[in-house]
C-alpha cells in the first residue's frame, strides 16, 4: 500500500519550490525565517551536514547562497521532491534516514526542519535513535516543531475536518489527507532527553495572527515583522508562534532548561 504522505509530496514536488518564491509572500517569509532562526547560532563552514526531510534542497540552497564550503547530505521520503531541488545526485537518498548505507557514518549537524508533524510514535522514535547515534561528539540536531499552544494551530485543527470535506480536491498541506502532530515544549524536550540528546536552546518563530496569512500574506508579513520588532509578542509567544525550532547536542547537559 502506498504511503499517503510520500504519495502527497510526490504530487506535490513539481511546484512545491514556488512556496519560497515572491509569487507566496508569507510562505516565502515563514520558511526564509525557519532556515535563518535553525542556522544562525552555528558555525557551519567546513562541516558535515545531513537534512532529514529535505523536500526540495531549501536549506541546501540556502547554504549554497551563503557560499560556504560544507558537506551536505539529504534525504526524504519523496523521491520526487529531491529530484525537484537542485541537490547532487550523489548527495540526496530516498527514503527514511535509518534505512539508508549513508557514505559518512557521522555528522556534525543534523537538521530535520518540517518533519516532526509527520512522524507518527514510532517513527519519531526511530529518528531520535539514529541522531543519537549518528551525531558526532558535540554535534547538534536542529528540529522543528508546531506549537499546540498557538491559536492558528488550535483552529486549524479543529475546523481541518470541514475543510477538507469542502477542499478536497485542492492539494494544499491544510487539506491533506493524513493526520499531523503537534508537540508541546516539554514534550518535545522530554522525548529526546530520554535518549541522552540533551537541550541547548529554542528560537520561536515569528508571531502570526490567525489566518492572516490567507486573508492577506502582505499584511501579514508586515504585522509579523511590526509584532517581533516592537517586542510586543514576548508575552503572548506561546499563543501567536506556529513552531518552534530546539537544538539537542549529544553528551550535553540535563540541567539546561528551554527560555
Amino acid at each position: 500500500m502506498p504511503n499517503p504522505i510520500q504519495s502527497f509530496f510526490d504530487h506535490l514536488a513539481p511546484n512545491y519550490a514556488r512556496k519560497y518564491s515572491s509569487e507566496q509572500p508569507y510562505l516565502r517569509f515563514f520558511f526564509t525565517t525557519r532556515l535563518e532562526l535553525a542556522t544562525k547560532e552555528y558555525q557551519l563552514t567546513d562541516k558535515t551536514i545531513l537534512d532529514i526531510g529535505a523536500g526540495t534542497g531549501a536549506l541546501y540552497d540556502f547554504l549554497k547562497e551563503k557560499d560556504l564550503p560544507f558537506s551536505y547530505y539529504a534525504c526524504d521520503l519523496s523521491e520526487k521532491m529531491l529530484q525537484a531541488s537542485t541537490i547532487p545526485a550523489g548527495r540526496r537518498f530516498a527514503g527514511e534516514a535509518d534505512q539508508i548505507d549513508w557514505p559518512v557514518k557521522r555528522f556534525d549537524y543534523i537538521f530535520a526542519l518540517g518533519l516532526s508533524s509527520y512522524l507518527d510514535e514510532s517513527q519519531m522514535e526511530r529518528l531520535i535513535n539514529f541522531c543519537a547515534q549518528h551525531l558526532k561528539e558535540e554535534g547538534r540536531l536542529i528540529i522543528s516543531f508546531t506549537n499546540p499552544s498557538s491559536l492558528e494551530v488550535r483552529l486549524r485543527y479543529l475546523f481541518q475536518p470541514l475543510i477538507r470535506k469542502l477542499f478536497k480536491r485542492r492539494n494544499r498541506v491544510f487539506t491533506q489527507p493524513f493526520k499531523t502532530r503537534a508537540y508541546s515544549l516539554k514534550a518535545a524536550k522530554e522525548v529526546f532527553m530520554a535518549k541522552n540528546l540533551y537541550y541547548c536552546n529554542i528560537n520561536w518563530m515569528p508571531p502570526s495572527i490567525p489566518f492572516l496569512h490567507h486573508l492577506s500574506p502582505r499584511l501579514s508579513v508586515k504585522t509579523s515583522k511590526f509584532l517581533e520588532k516592537k517586542n510586543l509578542f514576548s508575552s503572548f509567544r506561546r499563543w501567536l508562534s506556529n513552531e518552534f525550532i530546539l537544538s539537542f547536542q549529544v553528551n550535553g547537559t540535563k540541567t539546561e532548561n528551554p527560555k
